[in-house]
């Protein structure tokens, strides 16, 4: 974020089988907003939800530039069905709380539907994105 001239503090929006996504963030009073100034969600309750749904998709990166352009993949680790749950027991869903290799949820950044935090279940040997969001 801060090679991208960002300010503020932002934290990985990944779930793990001690905690959801969402509850590393607070509530925000503004909408979220990505790098490029475009409205991703009006609310919190448009991301932390269950079936979440964005106006637009996340799919601009901290430099500026447009995934998968710049990545080459349009998948992104989340590690859970959604940003309120935990990942499953035992870390399947989340690369073991993201310190081992197995498999990992992963979202569509392309998506604005509840497919952009959860797509399907994917190989942690394969190196993606991942999104950060500004606490």
């Amino acid at each position: 974020a801060s090679a991208g001239g960002l300010q503020g503090s932002f934290l990985a929006f990944l779930a793990t089988t001690a905690q959801p996504a969402s509850v590393r963030f607070g509530s925000q009073l503004l909408p979220w907003v990505r790098p490029d100034g475009v409205v991703v969600a009006t609310t919190d309750a448009d991301v932390f939800a269950a079936t979440p749904q964005l106006t637009a998709a996340i799919d601009v990166d901290a430099l500026g530039k447009y995934w998968p352009e710049s990545t080459g993949s349009t998948t992104v680790y989340t590690g859970a069905i959604n940003p309120i749950v935990t990942s499953a027991a035992g870390g399947a869903e989340s690369c073991s709380d993201w310190s081992a290799s197995g498999t990992a949820r992963v979202g569509e950044l392309t998506d604005t539907t509840a497919r952009f935090f959860s797509e399907a279940s994917q190989s942690c040997a394969t190196p993606r994105q991942i999104y950060c969001l500004q606490q």
